[in-house]
């Protein structure tokens, strides 16, 4: 008797694990089924906006479901992220950060850093370029250089206040041994548009977002802020070949609220990893200006951290 009643039991633990095992399985396989709500904490037009709607397009197809993007602006970006962080965790919801982030967290912008997040890829990279306006004394870096060293204070760079394009702006200043005047924009596009209407002298910008400006004569790139040269101006020299240890580049990732399950986390890295080996994904985000360059959850963690390190020490 004692003998049937054991085994009865096994068989219904059994049974049991098989359920929840394949049921997990199963949930897995079938997530996502309803429309993914995507934060985007940038104003539509700018480079963000623009990389992460190729992003939801080609990861639509990848998911066979809908992704629906709502751009909430705000203090460096940190008004969507502070939104998002409040979000559910059931895997629906994802947002988009960069650097930009942690330069607010230790500027005093928001008390959330990456840390407060899921991480869940690594998607491209911008290199960014220094553009100044036509209306500047300046054509070329060396006589930029000159200007600013002369002319301490005078010029006036627009970025992102407390956010990851004004601490571009801190390293050149620093490398240069001067100050420039700065003027807040929310953005990309709206830095892009003060510089070409004249309102600022010098921005730090993505060829994407600047090349049709300097097309029609309003700015012009004066220096790459890449390691290397980049493909679209492989004449124009970077910082580091003029002489000074400066580099700009911002690396866009995706994000979900805390808790949301590393099996949810998974089912957007395989489509994100698999993206990112697609030649129409690839030149799609070429198109825009950008670069693929796809990090898991863990390398993304890492990548952070060690940015963190580095933002710290910093003065704003």
């Amino acid at each position: 008797m004692l003998r049937n009643i054991c085994k009865t039991g096994f068989v219904f633990l059994l049974a049991t694990a098989l359920v929840i095992t394949f049921g997990f399985t199963a949930a897995a396989e079938e997530f996502p089924e309803d429309a993914i709500e995507f934060t985007v904490p940038w104003s539509p037009g700018g480079g963000s906006d623009t990389l992460m709607r190729i992003v939801a397009n080609h990861m639509e197809d990848k998911l066979d479901t809908n992704i629906v993007i709502h751009n909430r602006p705000g203090a460096s970006g940190t008004v969507g992220l502070a939104e998002h962080y409040d979000e559910p965790n059931d895997g629906y919801y994802i947002g988009q950060v960069h650097d930009g982030l942690i330069v607010s967290h230790y500027a005093g912008v928001t008390d959330l850093n990456y840390d407060d997040f899921e991480m869940v890829a690594g998607i491209t990279n911008s290199p960014q370029y220094l553009a100044a306006a036509e209306h500047t004394p300046y054509d070329t870096f060396p006589e930029f250089v000159e200007y600013a060293q002369e002319n301490p204070g005078e010029i006036t760079a627009g970025v992102t206040m407390q956010g990851i394009p004004q601490a571009w702006m801190v390293m050149l200043e620093e490398a240069l041994d001067t100050d420039f005047n700065y003027v807040g924009y929310e953005g990309t596009g709206e830095r892009v548009e003060a510089l070409a209407g004249g309102h600022v002298d010098i921005v730090p910008v993505d060829y994407a977002s600047g090349y049709e400006y300097v097309e029609g004569g309003y700015f012009d790139f004066i220096a790459q802020g890449a390691e290397e040269r980049q493909d679209e101006l492989p004449d124009l020299k970077t910082f580091q070949e003029h002489g000074y240890d400066v580099t700009w580049g911002i690396v866009r990732a995706l994000v979900a609220p805390s808790g949301t399950s590393q099996e949810k986390i998974e089912v957007y890295e395989s489509a994100l990893a698999s993206l990112a080996e697609r030649e129409d994904f690839q030149q799609a985000i070429d198109d825009a200006g950008a670069q693929v360059m796809y990090l898991d959850s863990a390398e993304l963690e890492e990548y952070y951290s060690s940015l963190d390190e580095l933002v710290r020490e910093m003065d704003f």
